[in-house]
């Protein structure tokens, strides 16, 4: 399979991704179709997140339920300095900026995401990010509607690969639902052990039962969206990974997020302060093989009737 993991990892990585849904014993539910029991998975599953394989074991949230206003910037920096300044970024944002990377695009090679306090605030703390980093020519995306949110890698096929459907647009509120940002962050990064929702709701003060209702409520009203193990690309061998910019609107990213399986996100997204620029339609491919990222990218844009469009490589970048 050419990342480096043998055939049993790799069935065990496919389990945990694709294999698990919320309940009091997730595990169970993943080991059953590899004929092992749920302990012998627990067991390859800690030594796949102490090794870095694995990054966390838990829900993905809808970026909306986060509140706040959130955008991505593409920014000109110096060639020869573009990790510096994508590390400085990352490190002086405040927690902010969860990715920072520098990818292969003509003018701005300096990406990353930024979540503001509201979208009153967002240029200005952009700008006091930047400013005094000497970075005056960059570019203000916002995100105007989250279409797919599900990063999954198919280890067999060698490509990102995920269930297509459109996300709710607007989700409610984590602090609507009773989930502050403390226990949100828990459940993104849940214990790896038998019952991790009661050793979790045993920490906050709550039942088993009370903590997985809520959790119910939260994929029934889509401030949830995705459930499993989220894995480190490059540990598994997937080195290519790109920004698909198309042109289009919200017919174009919902088409994307519906008949693109190879997508793990697919965002429209809005020039901020005048800006002038008309790819609007972003979604990500990463694959082993840099033509498998060319050939989903291509079948993508035409499935959802996207016309023109750009792919920006990433060449390394920070994410928090």
């Amino acid at each position: 399979m050419g990342s480096g993991l043998d055939g049993a990892s790799s069935l065990v990585l496919e389990a945990l991704q694709y294999g698990m849904a919320p309940g009091p014993e997730p595990f169970d539910g993943a080991a059953s179709p590899l004929g092992m029991d749920a302990e012998s998975l627990l067991r390859e599953a800690r030594r796949l997140r102490r090794a870095g394989i694995i990054r966390r074991i838990g829900i993905s949230l809808h970026p909306r339920s986060l509140g706040g206003a959130s955008a991505l910037v593409l920014a000109a920096v110096p060639g020869d300095r573009a990790m510096e300044y994508a590390r400085v970024v990352s490190s002086s944002s405040g927690g902010r900026s969860k990715h920072s990377y520098v990818r292969s695009f003509p003018r701005y090679n300096l990406w990353f995401t930024y979540r503001a306090r509201g979208p009153e605030s967002l240029l200005e703390e952009i700008g006091g990010l930047l400013s005094p980093l000497g970075v005056d020519d960059y570019v203000v995306l916002t995100t105007a509607r989250v279409c797919k949110l599900s990063v999954k890698y198919d280890l067999e096929r060698g490509t990102s690969w995920s269930q297509p459907g459109v996300l709710p647009e607007d989700p409610p509120l984590l602090g609507e639902l009773g989930v502050d940002r403390a226990l949100a962050r828990r459940l993104q990064d849940l214990p790896v052990s038998r019952r991790p929702f009661r050793e979790l709701a045993a920490e906050v003060g709550e039942t088993e039962e009370g903590l997985l209702d809520l959790v119910g409520e939260m994929f029934s009203r889509g401030a949830a969206v995705d459930f499993g193990a989220v894995l480190d690309p490059e540990a598994i061998g997937f080195r290519h990974g790109a920004v698909v910019m198309g042109s289009g609107g919200a017919a174009e990213c919902e088409r994307v997020a519906t008949l693109a399986p190879e997508a793990t996100h697919a965002i429209l997204r809005e020039p901020a302060g005048g800006a002038r620029w008309d790819l609007r339609v972003y979604f990500v491919i990463q694959a082993r093989r840099r033509e498998d990222v060319e050939a989903a990218a291509g079948r993508a844009a035409e499935l959802a009737g996207i016309g023109e469009r750009e792919l920006a490589y990433g060449e390394g970048g920070i994410t928090l």
